[in-house]
């Protein structure tokens, strides 16, 4: 008998990317005062980002939907989707923004804490950027969507999934 071709799920995720600025360290300074940091590094990530290349390094064909700025670290983003064989096309690309960050503050025995700033003023997808992209949904296998864009784009989301002829995994 012949070897079965595999066949790659299509996976869209619906979500952010952000850049993450982490510092590590052992202790929390005191207000009004600092401290050293053991390590720092500056990174792609968001929980859409996430979830969309894990499902990537698992085999799948994903495709991210998020809102990116178009500066040095949105093209930092873009890339390292790329390069993790994530699909771009949908990502919307916001012209005069800064990107979101996440800066995370990361212990030695793996407890953290973070501060986001989501910068929804600029860079953030509407009901209108996931109206244009309704056909794309007909042709996928699931949708992950996580809770970081405004409220009414996720549940413009959900009702338009739920009004596909043959409902998709959500």
């Amino acid at each position: 008998s012949e070897p079965r071709e595999s066949i790659r799920g299509r996976v869209i995720v619906v979500g952010g990317a952000v850049m993450d600025a982490t510092f590590r360290t052992k202790v929390l300074p005191l207000v009004q005062t600092s401290t050293e940091a053991l390590g720092f590094s500056l990174a792609p990530g968001g929980k859409g980002l996430q979830q969309a290349v894990a499902a990537a390094r698992l085999g799948l064909d994903v495709a991210l939907v998020a809102a990116v700025a178009d500066d040095r670290f949105g093209h930092e983003i873009v890339n390292y989707l790329q390069d993790e064989h994530v699909d771009t096309s949908l990502l919307k690309l916001v012209d005069d923004a800064h990107t979101p960050f996440t800066g995370v503050i990361e212990f030695e025995l793996g407890n953290s804490l973070a501060i986001n700033w989501p910068n929804q003023m600029e860079v953030r997808l509407d009901i209108r950027d996931i109206d244009r992209l309704g056909q794309q949904f007909v042709g996928c296998d699931a949708v992950l969507l996580t809770f970081e864009m405004p409220r009414e784009s996720l549940q413009y989301t959900l009702a338009l999934l739920h009004q596909l002829p043959d409902p998709r995994p959500i």
